[in-house]
C-alpha cells in the first residue's frame, strides 16, 4: 500500500517536470531566510526538495524538534508514510491539483505562487502532530517546469484543533489567491478583511511578540498596536488572539 501511494505521488510530481532539464541550485541562504520570514509561524523546519529527482536536497536541523527525526533520516517516502491514514487521500488529491495548477501557469508567474495545506503527521515517537505544509518554487527551468521547491512545515496543533483539511494557493506580487475548504469543493477567491498594517501586527503576534515588542518593531505606540488588535478581533468576530490566529490560518490571511 505504501509503495502504491508513493508511486502515485511521484506521478503527480513528475507531471510538472516531465522531459525538463534540471540545473543545479545555488543555496542562497539569505534568499531562503527571506522566504522563511513569509511562512514561519510556530515551531517549524524546512526542506529543499528536488522535484525533478523526487528527493530531499537539504533538511533543516529543526526537524528534530518538530518530528524527532535527524535530517539524514528524512526522505519523501518517510513523509508519505507518516501522514495520518485519514488525511492521506486528501493529501493525494491536493498534490494532483497543485501539480495541475502549476503546469498551466506561464513561466514568469510560477514563482509568484505559494501553496499551503495542513495534515497530521506521525512523529518518531508515534504521536500525530498537525502540521501546516507550505511550499514555493525556488528554481524553474527554461521551459517553465518546477525543478526545486522550498517547503516549510509548522506545528499548528495549538492553533487548529479540528480535523478539517484545507488547500490554498496564494498569489504574490498582485496575483490572485485561491482557497478550497474541502477536497470536494472548487477553488474560491479569498476575501481578507484585514489591512496591510493589521497583517503586519498579526504576523508578529503569531511569533509570540507582546504589544510592546510589536510597537517597538513597527515604530508605533503601544496604544496603536492595542487598537489594531481590537479592530482585528471585531472584524473577524473572534474573542482572543489565539482565535484570531486560528481563523487567519484557516483563511490564509497570514
Amino acid at each position: 500500500m505504501e509503495k502504491l501511494v508513493y508511486n502515485k505521488a511521484i506521478d503527480s510530481w513528475e507531471k510538472i517536470t516531465e522531459d525538463k532539464s534540471a540545473e543545479p541550485i545555488s543555496q542562497q541562504v539569505e534568499l531562503f531566510r527571506k522566504m522563511l520570514g513569509i511562512f514561519q509561524i510556530g515551531e517549524s523546519f524546512y526542506l529543499i526538495i528536488d522535484v525533478a529527482k523526487t528527493k530531499i536536497d537539504f533538511c533543516d536541523v529543526n526537524v528534530l524538534n518538530v518530528l524527532g527525526y535527524r535530517p539524514k533520516e528524512m526522505s519523501l517516502a518517510l513523509i508519505l508514510e507518516s501522514i495520518h491514514p485519514d488525511d492521506l487521500p486528501v493529501f493525494m488529491d491536493y498534490e494532483v491539483e497543485v501539480s495541475g495548477f502549476f503546469s498551466k501557469l506561464d513561466k514568469d508567474k510560477i514563482q509568484k505562487y505559494k501553496v499551503r495545506y495542513d495534515y497530521r503527521m506521525r512523529t518518531k515517537k508515534g504521536v500525530y502532530k498537525r502540521l501546516m505544509h507550505q511550499a514555493i518554487p525556488i528554481e524553474v527551468d527554461e521551459r517553465g517546469a518546477v525543478v526545486k521547491t522550498l517547503a516549510v512545515y509548522s506545528d499548528i496543533g495549538y492553533l487548529k484543533r479540528n480535523k478539517t483539511m484545507s488547500l490554498s494557493i496564494l498569489g504574490m506580487e498582485g496575483e490572485p489567491s485561491f482557497l478550497r475548504l474541502k477536497s470536494t469543493k472548487p477553488l474560491q477567491r479569498l476575501n481578507n478583511p484585514l489591512s496591510p498594517r493589521e497583517l503586519e501586527v498579526l504576523k508578529l503576534i503569531g511569533k509570540g511578540n507582546s504589544s510592546k515588542n510589536i510597537a517597538d518593531k513597527l515604530k508605533l505606540s503601544e496604544h496603536t498596536v492595542k487598537n489594531h488588535r481590537k479592530n482585528m478581533l471585531r472584524k473577524t468576530g473572534v474573542s482572543s488572539s489565539a482565535g484570531l490566529l486560528s481563523k487567519a490560518l484557516e483563511n490564509t490571511w497570514i
